[in-house]
């Protein structure tokens, strides 16, 4: 007789179960308190940043009413105008490279579409109507002409291409010494924004937060003060550890930025302000092409030396805020409008993108400057009346508007 196994219920043990669901209730734990630090972390530099834009706005008031403002657009501009020829060359490279690499690629895609991948047909139209944009081979022969002539240019003329590239990296450094110059007061206020009553070493603190180096791993290399003549631009970048058990991830890097317009306006009359005087207080970039599309500017803004060429007529056309305090010396507008003078005589023709002129199609050369309404002074119409005189002498008429 076969034996019959009796099973009886006994009181079961969780302590395999908890063994095993335990460590994962840790890390979601652990998990959790991590991200509410970092939403934490973010939320005190974020506050830190922008604090200190706002006062380094109110701090630029300053940066006005001692005139640095003017020598900063002064600079600004002259180098701005300086790397513009080189400017030009390196665009119409440029867009030939890139009409080179994207014309394999459009020809791959209208083969797997099925279409003809040179859609012209011996009409000259498109074969592939209702398609993307045909390639034009003589679009790309074009443009590659246009690169060509740029390095000739270049190479015709290799002091004054010298001069212009060397005025855009003088440019560049210019703005990134303006910053370097301003970043001891930037971190002085955000050590101001980062303390608590709880703990008053900034550093201390940011290291307490798992902040890689503390204070001194804030990365400032990035911030812009002043770069477009208006701006406050912070710009940090840090690290925060993990601060788990087992350090197995990477550390979390953090972008943060905030931006405050410059008080640079403080100085403004109390009277009305017509749409044409708000154009003086613009950046000189942004006022030169502003005024030029008014005075009918019909060639592209990088277009060298000249702005306008109708029926032969070759025209610069400058503008100039005679209340800058460097213009009130008149061996200083002096100069420089004999500047713009020596420029436009010895302007022999120019190309960008599918724009060309040469120097067999200038006719006449024309010298448009405008000024402020009501800034000519009896001295600066002496110099008007003498860079007018030597304009002529050259076969350049120079005419002056004021706005």
């Amino acid at each position: 007789m076969r034996e019959m196994k009796v099973y009886h219920s006994r009181r079961g043990s969780i302590t395999v179960e908890a063994s095993i669901v335990l460590p994962v209730f840790i890390c979601a734990a652990l998990t959790l308190a991590f991200l509410i630090k970092l939403v934490y972390v973010h939320e005190v530099m974020q506050h830190a940043i922008s604090r200190t834009a706002d006062e380094m706005a109110a701090y630029s008031y300053v940066y006005l009413i001692s005139g640095m403002r003017e020598t900063d657009s002064i600079v600004n501009d002259g180098l701005s105008e300086r790397g513009q020829r080189a400017q030009g060359h390196v665009n119409t490279i440029t867009d030939a490279f890139d009409s080179l690499k994207e014309f394999p690629e459009d020809i791959s895609g209208r083969i797997s579409r099925g279409e003809n991948p040179f859609p012209e047909d011996e009409n000259g139209e498109d074969s592939n109507p209702g398609s993307d944009e045909p390639v034009s081979l003589e679009e790309i022969k074009d443009k590659i002409k246009a690169a060509g002539d740029s390095v000739e240019e270049a190479v015709t003329d290799p002091v004054e291409e010298l001069k212009s590239v060397g005025s855009l990296i003088a440019l560049g450094g210019y703005n990134d010494l303006k910053t370097e110059l301003f970043k001891p007061l930037i971190k002085l206020h955000m050590k101001k924004h980062l303390r608590i009553p709880q703990q008053q070493d900034q550093n201390k603190r940011l290291l307490g937060l798992n902040v890689v180096d503390g204070f001194e791993g804030l990365d400032l290399s990035e911030t812009r003060l002043f770069a477009n003549d208006r701006d406050i631009d912070i710009i940090v970048r840090y690290r925060v550890r993990t601060g788990l058990p087992l350090n197995i991830l990477p550390d979390v890097c953090f972008i943060q930025r905030a931006t405050a317009r410059a008080w640079l306006d403080g100085n403004a009359g109390n009277g009305s302000i017509t749409k044409e005087n708000d154009i003086w207080k613009l950046p000189p970039l942004e006022r030169g092409r502003k005024i030029q599309d008014m005075k009918g500017r019909n060639l592209p803004f990088n277009f060298p030396v000249i702005a306008r060429f109708e029926s032969g007529k070759a025209t610069m056309i400058k503008s100039l805020d005679l209340r800058e305090a460097t213009y009130r010396k008149t061996n200083n507008l002096r100069a420089k409008l004999m500047s713009y003078i020596d420029e436009l005589f010895e302007f022999k023709g120019g190309r960008l993108k599918d724009v060309s002129i040469t120097e067999g199609e200038i006719i006449s050369r024309h010298l448009l400057l405008v000024v402020p309404e009501g800034t000519i002074t009896p001295g600066i119409q002496e110099v008007f009346d003498e860079c007018i005189e030597e304009a002529r002498s050259k076969g350049i008429e120079f005419s002056i508007e004021t706005l």
